[in-house]
């Protein structure tokens, strides 16, 4: 249980719920899968922050740098960040009806400041500024 911020919003991770299923539970529009069991690699994410030690509930497949993650078998109990910018190389996609979209920027102060990106209180949660615990 705790806290995800994506590139769309934030939202908060169930017990035993992996993140992929988190992301399709609050509707996210960008987020890529295929196979959901760690082979294809389409729901690879870079870690922005994390607060605590990230588990697998299937050991990936797919080849990962150090700082990725699948979404399809990724839990954690800690609040995580995460983007879907990898240094923009677009996600292979397995079926062609599928293909990759060119990335969304990010960079304007509009999207900067919006509740749904969720980047600024991410990084303020994660430099310890904020507490979502608070009322």
């Amino acid at each position: 249980m705790g806290w995800v911020f994506t590139d769309e919003m934030r939202f908060y991770l169930h017990d035993n719920e992996t993140l992929l299923d988190g992301m399709i539970r609050t509707h996210h529009q960008d987020v890529r899968f295929e196979c959901r069991q760690g082979y294809c690699g389409s729901c690879r994410m870079r870690v922005v922050a994390k607060t605590d030690d990230l588990q697998y509930t299937k050991a990936p497949i797919a080849m990962l740098e150090a700082d990725e993650i699948l979404a399809c078998c990724c839990k954690t109990a800690g609040s995580l960040s995460v983007t879907y910018q990898l240094d923009n190389l677009a996600q292979l996609s397995l079926f062609a009806d599928n293909a990759a979209t060119p990335a969304k920027n990010t960079d304007s102060p509009a999207q900067t400041n919006s509740n749904l990106n969720g980047s600024a209180l991410a990084h303020d949660l994660f430099a310890g500024r904020v507490d979502l615990n608070k009322d």
